[in-house]
């Protein structure tokens, strides 16, 4: 099979891994949502921010090197990326043990205090882990990955009804989590090719190092721009309770779910596709233009829905009590398209082998964080803190696509003239939901599905290039499972 070949199958089967994994998460968070009170879930998703923190500002990329660097492949370099991982975890283990009481009080709940300790299991057991199914990527082998991290989901769909109903509070979310990260650990020394071991050499630890700082601070900027909105409102309990928090989590996380499919997706397949041409300047363009135009039409999938129909369709698929998700959804849902549209740019850049553009453009939207602080600090109703971050998206486009044109000459309008279109359909959409304010629930939904299928059908008319990458991505995914089926057929 050529390179080429490998890549496109790999991202395919990591497209449907992950289109798995994201599905049962969903089908987890109904289940619980269903079972818990609104209060419940704000609790537990601040047992989210505190791992998502902890993990985000001390990740060196351990995983990362292996895969990238040439020696990667090396038994004690291996080792060593083994032995650091787990003084990580647990340096991060004991610091959420000790901080586990100012962080219930900073966020209003002292008598979750107990919980917070034990949810220093989930950043320890992850440092335990195998990391053999990282360096298997550097082949283009991604089936251990994708069962390690199906494993963790299965036992989550499959426990959470049975723990939401005999815990019947927050401590149930807790409980999945700690058992997905030692469902996950474990399959990944299941599928190891190679014994587990540690090293501890000074040369390979210092390397990681001088990869890691860089991803560490993006890192940072990307817990803020995730999560700050939901940790400033966590924070400031004088003006939001914890059911307000829940809601506002549960839908950001409906927002977010396609997003990381479509990110993680595209990572996998734009940046060793592009990659391979970047030194043909033609080549390059028409490949980038194409896939930034298959990713605004991704985005309008996303968001169109929820825009016109998000607050019916939590109340369809949470209960009654999301119904104030109506108010903001939206506008989460538009904040999510402008991240899609962002991933092109910083893509392109990282094919032309320049690294700082996603730090940049993810620095000028961590700038959003500001106004949500202050909103919060002040009140404000939950719409206000979730239109920031669309005005913080807007503008990391802008400029992560203007840094893109300056350093390696790419259009600009390859990126935003796709994104422009986004844009003003997710403007129109906004007109059509607030003419069918009070209309039954199956009028707004048949609605956003409608809006999307036009919003497709014009963008495949002004921008005919999307055809020719969606076609292949389609013929690849085909193919791939049409193969598997043979092959299971012989069998």
């Amino acid at each position: 099979m050529t390179v080429r070949g490998k890549v496109t199958g790999g991202a395919v089967w990591l497209g449907l891994g992950q289109i798995a994994g994201q599905g049962m998460s969903f089908a987890r968070s109904v289940i619980v949502a269903r079972l818990l009170t609104t209060t419940d879930l704000g609790i537990a998703a601040t047992f989210g921010l505190v791992i998502m923190f902890i993990d985000n500002v001390s990740n060196l990329g351990a995983e990362r090197l292996l895969v990238q660097a040439s020696d990667g492949d090396e038994r004690r370099f291996q080792a060593t990326a083994h032995a650091l991982q787990a003084v990580r975890a647990a340096v991060c283990a004991l610091i959420i043990v000790a901080a586990a009481g100012p962080v219930a009080a900073l966020f209003g709940t002292p008598e979750a205090a107990w919980a917070y300790r034990w949810v220093a299991l989930v950043p320890l057991l992850r440092g335990l882990a195998h990391l053999d199914q990282q360096r298997v990527n550097r082949d283009l082998r991604f089936k251990a990955q994708i069962w390690s991290d199906l494993g963790g989901q299965v036992f989550g769909l499959l426990a959470a009804w049975p723990l939401a109903r005999y815990v019947g509070n927050y401590a149930a979310v807790l409980w999945i989590l700690v058992g997905q990260t030692v469902v996950n650990a474990a399959v990944s020394h299941l599928l190891a090719e190679r014994p587990y071991r540690w090293a501890w050499d000074m040369a390979y630890v210092r390397r990681f190092a001088a990869f890691g700082w860089p991803l560490t601070l993006n890192g940072a900027m990307l817990f803020a721009i995730l999560q700050g909105d939901q940790t400033a409102i966590g924070v400031a309990n004088h003006h939001y309770t914890k059911a307000q928090l829940g809601v506002y989590a549960t839908a950001f996380g409906l927002a977010l779910i396609p997003s990381v499919m479509v990110a993680k997706i595209a990572t996998s397949l734009a940046l060793p596709v592009l990659a391979a041409v970047k030194d043909d300047a033609a080549a390059f363009d028409r490949r980038y233009a194409g896939f930034c135009q298959a990713v605004a039409l991704i985005a309008l999938w996303v968001a169109l829905p929820l825009i016109i129909a998000g607050g019916q369709a939590m109340t369809l698929i949470y209960g009654k009590e999301f119904a104030a998700a109506g108010g903001f959804i939206g506008l989460l849902a538009a904040m999510q398209a402008g991240r899609l549209c962002r991933i092109m740019p910083t893509l392109g850049a990282m094919a032309k082998a320049e690294t700082k553009n996603m730090m940049i453009s993810n620095a000028v939207r961590m700038s959003a964080l500001v106004g949500v602080v202050i909103a919060a600090s002040m009140g404000e109703p939950l719409h206000v803190l979730a239109m920031m971050g669309v005005i913080g998206e807007v503008l990391a486009l802008l400029v992560s696509t203007g840094r893109l044109r300056r350093r390696q000459g790419v259009s600009v309008g390859a990126c935003l003239r796709p994104a422009a279109y986004v844009g003003v359909c997710a403007a129109m959409a906004g007109g059509v939901r607030s003419a069918l304010l009070g209309e039954p629930r199956l009028v707004a939904i048949a609605a956003g599905v409608a809006a999307s299928g036009v919003a497709t059908a014009g963008m495949l008319l002004v921008f005919p290039q999307v055809r020719e990458e969606a076609a292949r991505v389609l013929g690849a995914a085909r193919r791939k499972l049409r193969g598997g089926a043979l092959a299971g057929g012989a069998a």
